[in-house]
């Protein structure tokens, strides 16, 4: 190969591996920051703030981090506490920001289909309890 041609293949194979691990660390930093958001407001059983901050942190997914699965736990664990304090409106907050975190961290493939099967069972059932089997299968418009 030419010496000229190696080292420009060279340099823009570094730039590519510098360009994605700045990304990659950019978007770890902003989970972590949002991961920890979460974390406080759970311990002052904030659920409402810790609803927004474990949701920010899933969305700012990165493969194999930790922090996304805590915060896929503690937010099935807050929808579970509204449910068991009989507010299923906020317990169904919790559940859609839970499934819509993970929704929107797709790309090449999902991650953790198993909770997003999970949430959607558990606010059918919420909505079923709340309004009734007619809200699942709503009636179809009527055609013009």
């Amino acid at each position: 190969m030419n010496p000229k041609v190696k080292e420009v293949v060279t340099t823009v194979f570094i730039t590519l591996v510098i360009m994605i691990a700045m990304i990659w660390g950019r978007t770890y930093y902003s989970q972590w920051k949002q991961f920890d958001i979460g974390e406080e407001a759970f311990k002052k059983r904030d659920f409402r703030g810790a609803i927004t901050g474990y949701e920010s942190a899933i969305h700012m997914y990165t493969p194999g981090s930790g922090m996304v699965k805590t915060s896929i736990d503690k937010l099935w664990q807050i929808g579970e506490i509204f449910e068991r304090q009989n507010q299923s409106d906020w317990a169904l907050l919790a559940y859609r920001s839970l499934r819509s975190s993970l929704y929107s961290a797709r790309s090449f493939y999902t991650p953790y289909p198993e909770w997003i099967e999970r949430c959607d069972k558990k606010i059918a059932s919420i909505l079923a309890v709340k309004e009734g089997p007619a809200a699942l299968n709503p009636p179809n418009p009527p055609r013009k």
